[in-house]
Formats: C-alpha cells, structure tokens, sequence
C-alpha cells in the first residue's frame, strides 16, 4: 500500500514538473496559487491532475500560437520600418532666385545661402570667412547669396536697406553690405547712419527712401525670415550649402571640407 502511494506521489511530481518547464518556455505569468491548490487537490485524485494537466497542456499551445503569430507580425513591421528608412527623406530647400544679388561669380559651382544679421558679432565673423571663400581660395567657383534672419534693433531696417539698393545696383549693394559688417557699431545710429553710407556709395536716396517703404522691399525682408524658421534656424548665422545645413560662424577649413566634396560632385 505505501509503495503504490509512493508511485502515485511520484507520478504526481513528474507531471507538475512537466507543466512547470512548458509554462516556463512560453513566458506565461505564475500561477502559484493555482498550482498549490492542484497539488492539494490532485494527492487525493489522479483523474482531476491529469484534468488540469490536459486543460494547461491547451493554454500552452495557445499561448504558442500566439507567440508565433506576434512574432511574424513584429518581422513584418520592422521589414517596413527598414524600407521606409531606405527611402531618400524631402528635404527643404531655400528658394535661389537668379534675379537676386549674388557675392561671387553667377556661374560657380556651388551655391552658400546665408542666413544673417547685419547686427550680429557672430556674422561678423562669417563675413570675414565668406569673403575668403568666395573672393580668394575659391574665386569663381563659389558663390553667396545673403538671405536675412534679422533679430536685433535696426537689423530689418538694414535688410530692407540692403535688398532697396540691390534695386538700383547689385554692385553698391554688395559694397553696402561689406561697409556695414566692417563697421557694425555704426548701424546702432539706426537710419542715419544707413543713409550716410548709401549716400557714400552714390545711392540714389529719392528711389531709396521710396523703395525701403515698398511692399516688394518688405515681402523680400519677411519671406527670408519664414524660410530661415522653415528650415529650423533660430539663430544667426545659418547656411545651406546644397542640402547640407551649417549652423554657426564656422571656420575657413570646415566649410572648405563641404565645398570640395561638392565641386567632385
């Protein structure tokens, strides 16, 4: 009698063993309680453990099955995620308009757009780096077109200054535009000191005074500045150099590094 309840006890245990490693592989929840109360009730009946192991053998299978079908279905979604990614992304581009002043020759190859403030130090800086650039160590073959970001007193005034003298002559307004980075301290003076240096530079301040007011004039200020926030600059100064966005006053060397790859190009 004892060692027929030991095989019984043994049965037991082997079968509980059983259901614990195939709940285990399948990563279910514990199931403690349940098990504990299977146990109890099974030492007193064979037919309800192998009831409740037939019941679990089910839930096991299911839970496979489920796992099979989450796990294709996480395959299909990341071979999406791996073409969407192969895709080349839109980039937004600045508007070049050729009717526009341009530092450097028309034909170069490679276009700088920036983005600046006659009033900003750190544009200051990039003057001095662009006139390297395009004036000597890449003369003909690169060119600048100034785009505004104003954001400081009388830097819109400079800008409307700027692009109403670029209607009378791109020349004077490029001397414009170098005579008021060389001497940034002046423009606090608001429009009198503006007017001075046009009237330096043989400006025709009648046509002037009337196209500073010109809706043309101010829709030219204000597009610059929504495409500048459109591209992501907050700050001054900012270029595009094809689809390649530098922030910041760089060096000579850094955008000499981006200006050889795209003359190979």
């Amino acid at each position: 009698m004892r060692c027929h309840l030991n095989q019984r006890r043994r049965s037991i245990v082997i079968k509980f063993g059983v259901l614990i490693l195939g709940l285990s592989l399948v990563g279910f929840r514990s199931l403690d309680g349940e098990i504990s109360n299977a146990i109890n009730d099974n030492l007193s009946s064979k037919s309800e453990l192998s009831k409740g192991f037939s019941q679990n053998q089910n839930q096991l299978m299911a839970g496979f099955n489920f796992f099979k079908k989450d796990s294709a279905q996480k395959k299909k979604v990341e071979q999406r995620a791996d073409q969407n990614t192969a895709k080349p992304l839109q980039v937004m581009k600045p508007k070049i308009e050729e009717s526009r002043v341009f530092m450097g020759s028309k034909d170069a190859k490679v276009t700088i757009v920036e983005y600046s403030d006659f009033r900003c130090p750190y544009c200051s800086n990039a003057y001095l780096t662009m006139k390297t650039l395009i004036d000597k160590k890449y003369k003909g073959k690169v060119r600048l077109l100034y785009k505004h970001l104003p954001g400081k007193p009388h830097s819109k005034t400079a800008a409307q200054y700027y692009e109403a003298i670029a209607l009378q002559d791109h020349q004077k307004a490029i001397q414009f535009h170098d005579f008021l980075y060389e001497n940034q301290s002046g423009i606090r003076g608001g429009e009198t000191f503006l007017k001075e240096t046009a009237k330096k530079l043989g400006v025709n301040l009648k046509k002037l005074k009337k196209d500073i007011q010109s809706k043309k004039v101010k829709d030219l200020v204000t597009e610059d500045h929504l495409e500048a926030i459109n591209l992501g600059f907050g700050g001054t100064p900012c270029f595009m150099i094809n689809d390649i966005t530098i922030m910041g006053a760089r060096s000579v060397g850094y955008f000499s590094e981006i200006i050889d790859y795209m003359l190979k190009q």
